[in-house]
């Protein structure tokens, strides 16, 4: 039996948020090399939203909206003009909602520049996260992330430093500089299908 995975490749000089958002939605992978995105990603207003959850918090019941995107996602040698927002809150009289993302296959993200703010805030991702030798020129927040698999991470730049936040009391901002990790990229590949 033949598996065949659709998949979604461009390499061109620019891409639009609304055209990524659209191939994501489709469910299908999506290869994005060697091009600009023009504007900002708002992850957290995708349609295949689901309220996942709730919980009190000060008197308000907050409700958790996920954003499952299931898709591969390979970004390589990208520069991202506008913001990545991979969370949003809102607040209304006795609610509170969070929409959150999740990932549920591969997200790659190498050797891309970052010009804006990125919010991880609240992303789970299940599968393989990379950023290795992308660069994050403002100060990108790595807040409360859901990993299932450790990050790679090797020559990541952070040029203002960054936000960690394991839970809720603990808030670590680094320095600027590489962050250089020691992790195992021998069985790092593309998955079958997306060459």
């Amino acid at each position: 039996m033949l598996l065949t995975i659709a998949t979604v490749a461009f390499s061109q000089k620019q891409v639009s948020a609304a055209y990524i958002l659209s191939r994501l939605a489709s469910g299908e992978a999506l290869i994005c090399q060697d091009a600009v995105i023009t504007d900002d990603i708002d992850f957290t207003r995708f349609p295949l939203q689901t309220v996942t959850g709730q919980y009190p918090e000060k008197g308000k019941t907050v409700y958790v909206v996920s954003n499952f995107i299931n898709g591969h996602v390979y970004f390589k040698n990208c520069v991202f003009k506008g913001r990545l927002n991979f969370f949003r809150a809102e607040n209304t009289a006795g609610t509170k909602k969070e929409y959150r993302v999740e990932w549920r296959e591969d997200v790659l993200f190498e050797n891309c520049r970052f010009e804006k703010a990125v919010d991880f805030e609240l992303t789970n991702f299940t599968k393989l996260v990379s950023l290795e030798r992308s660069v994050f020129t403002e100060q990108p927040r790595f807040v409360r992330m859901g990993l299932r698999q450790k990050p790679q991470l090797n020559g990541l730049t952070l040029q203002k430093g960054c936000y960690f936040q394991f839970d809720q009391s603990k808030k670590v901002k680094t320095q600027p500089g590489k962050y250089l990790m020691n992790v195992d990229t021998s069985n790092h590949a593309l998955p079958a299908g997306w060459k």
